[in-house]
């Protein structure tokens, strides 16, 4: 078996043209690298910051503290297959192979974080700190996945106690205060972690980050950037009884300024700048039951995570929110060479809109519900081949806006190959699919919107083929991909429709190199995206995707002393031309970014840490193009872009772990 252990996932590179005989084989293949080889040995996986399978990433905190991440843009500042575009945190959009996290399953803890308000705003807002990883897979997955995944899915995980303290330690903490030149940011933080008992313990974490408007490298301020945001953490661990573990966790964040009523473009005189306020909190329940039987490995999970945004804008102050609560109860098998994973999921998503000045204003809502039962194998077909295959039944069920009774349901199913051809290199290829039916409407057009009566559910059908190859310090991983999305839902002259078929196709290549000191890895992405043929752009396709150009990802780390550490990145993304739009024709310039850090542990005081980075650093102006493009060109859209990024920006952090 190829053994990865410390290499980090890097990225991926070829254009997929799948033939007719291509699509007949194809259709039963899903990366297997996590299948389990026997009842006396399963086989698990630790990574760093590498793919586990085709296209599944697991990123751990090392991956982004050294730069300093403050938002879901420096969180994946590394990892070509992911584009983040909107410059300002609480109005981020984030793209995977160009298709927008809408159409992602995105969770906290397990916790599913679906739906929308207005333009995206408040709906991914985390705190990067807290997190210990996160998982992305490309494309929809394994039956255990979720319903709905029609692009894939992104896990985050947060820190428990223990992860801050040492074996036989009982008490913990970490003090940071930072400060980021460019947009004059403070931010204070402070994390507790305890053992009340042998078999508890808590983890408390509280932070406050104030900052100003940010300026562009030609030293432009953008009005509507400001922000005064708060966190707050709590996560209880612990054991019942023997085999039975518990873990309870709220997560609260906030985040208020002037915005523009669309946040994520420009102030214009269309698009004016009004107080907005968001407020997330998101409770988890997760149960484990590990009796140490081949039979039963019991897994539940149940959640609740409300979302809310206010917004006093030019129709008045109206209120809206998303509300999703849901629970997820599975067990593993072990029995020969097959190991089996099977269960029940379900989601309850709400959304609403009130007119909190206006009592005469009868508030709009809407309620769906799916629920899931799921089966997956992982199967040792021989030494050095392994198969997984499963499938998921999902019902969907909405009462919308318009008091309409939507519904569908489907099969989903998957099958993999996975081949270790040799100690040094594995090939896999796989199929897997994914249903969803109607859910719900961003909250702040629910009292203008409508669906259409014949709306038909989403389908997606995802292709890979890649190769995995390891020699000394050297990983390479390569990927092709084709994602298709039949039956694509948006929305067309106020009514939401099935507008037609998505596709997104391309490749993936990453390498990685790590020696001694050093550690050097490379990630490039090609992605085309398209809706009926057409490129998709972020002004006509919101809610479904965007296009970007060819992406490359560097970075280069070296440990010089036991003391200092440093590093340095650049991402380069290749310029779009002659993008059709409904507007007209726009461009999309390409542009290389680069960033450095170094970081200091004191030798006297144990725990005391300095870390510096700049970002930007040389004060280049871009847009990034996962955000709206301009249109200042075309008559009629004069004062229609997006923001554009921050100009260079250093930062520095002092932290205290005692």
């Amino acid at each position: 078996m190829l053994s990865n252990d410390n290499y980090s996932h890097l990225g991926a590179v070829m254009s997929l043209k799948l033939r007719p005989l291509t699509l007949v084989l194809l259709p039963s293949l899903v990366p297997a690298w996590s299948a389990m080889a026997s009842e006396a040995e399963i086989e698990k996986i630790y990574v760093h910051g590498q793919r586990v399978s085709a296209e599944r990433l697991l990123l751990t905190e090392d991956d982004w503290q050294k730069r300093q991440a403050r938002d879901l843009e420096d969180l994946f500042a590394d990892q070509s297959a992911i584009a983040v575009g909107g410059a300002l945190g609480v109005a981020q959009k984030l793209y995977l192979h160009g298709l927008e996290d809408l159409l992602l399953n995105v969770s906290l803890d397990g916790a599913i974080q679906s739906g929308s308000m207005f333009h995206h705003t408040g709906r991914l807002s985390l705190e990067p700190e807290l997190l210990r990883q996160v998982e992305v897979q490309a494309g929809p997955g394994d039956a255990t996945q979720g319903a709905g995944a029609l692009g894939g899915s992104i896990d985050f995980v947060t820190k428990d106690a223990t992860d801050l303290l040492a074996p036989g330690q009982s008490f913990s903490g970490l003090i940071k205060a930072a400060h980021a030149s460019n947009n004059n940011s403070d931010k204070y933080g402070l994390t507790l972690a305890g053992r009340l008992t042998e078999n508890w313990s808590l983890l408390g974490s509280a932070s406050r980050q104030n900052s100003d408007e940010f300026k562009d490298a030609e030293g432009q301020r953008w009005q509507g950037t400001a922000a005064e945001q708060e966190f707050s953490f709590a996560k209880l661990s612990g054991e019942i009884a023997e085999h039975h573990h518990l873990r309870l966790s709220s997560e609260h964040a906030t985040d208020e300024g002037l915005r523009a009523q669309r946040p994520n473009w420009q102030i214009s005189d269309w698009n004016r700048a009004y107080p907005l306020e968001t407020e997330r909190a998101t409770h988890t329940l997760n149960y484990d039951f590990s009796p140490g039987s081949k039979w039963v490995e019991l897994k539940f999970a149940a959640y609740q995570s409300d979302t809310e945004l206010r917004q006093d804008a030019r129709f008045g102050l109206y209120e809206g929110g998303v509300e999703n609560t849901g629970l997820d109860l599975r067990n593993s098998s072990a029995v020969g060479n097959h190991h089996w994973v099977y269960g029940v999921d379900y989601r309850k998503e709400h959304t609403d809109l009130t007119a909190l000045n206006d009592p005469s204003v009868p508030t709009s809502r809407e309620d769906a519900k799916v629920y899931g039962v799921f089966l997956q194998d992982y199967w040792q077909l021989a030494r050095d081949w392994k198969l997984n295959a499963g499938a998921r039944y999902d019902h969907y069920q909405v009462l919308d806006m318009k008091q309409q009774d939507l519904s569908s349901n489907g099969i989903s199913p998957n099958l993999g190959l996975s081949w270790q051809s040799t100690e040094q290199l594995r090939i896999y290829a796989g199929y897997s699919s994914a249903l969803r039916g109607r859910l719900t409407t961003n909250s702040f057009v629910l009292d203008s919107r409508s669906n259409a009566a014949d709306l038909k559910a989403e389908e997606a059908d995802h292709y890979q083929l890649g190769a995995e190859w390891l020699y000394q310090s050297w990983l390479l991983n390569a990927n092709l991909f084709r994602n298709k999305i039949d039956n694509a839902i948006a929305e067309r002259s106020r009514v939401y429709r099935n507008v037609g078929e998505i596709e997104s196709k391309g490749y993936d290549l990453s390498l990685r190199y790590q020696q001694a000191g050093w550690q050097w890895l490379t990630s490039v992405t090609k992605t085309d995206a398209t809706l009926n043929g057409v490129q998709l752009n972020a002004y006509d396709h919101a809610g479904l995707g965007t296009s970007t150009g060819l992406t490359v990802a560097m970075r280069l780390q070296y440990q010089l002393t036991d003391q200092w550490l440093t590093g340095a990145g650049m991402r380069s993304v290749e310029g779009i031309h002659q993008v059709q739009t409904s507007a007209g024709l726009i461009d999309q310039p390409g542009y290389s970014v680069f960033d450095a850090f170094a970081r200091w542990q004191s030798g006297q005081i144990e725990g005391l840490s300095l870390t510096f980075a700049l970002r930007n650093l040389s004060d280049k102006w871009y847009r990034d193009q996962a955000t709206l493009p301009d249109f200042n060109h075309i008559p009629d859209y004069e004062g229609l872009a997006g923001l554009p990024e921050p100009g260079r920006d250093a930062r520095v952090e002092l932290a205290w772990w005692f």
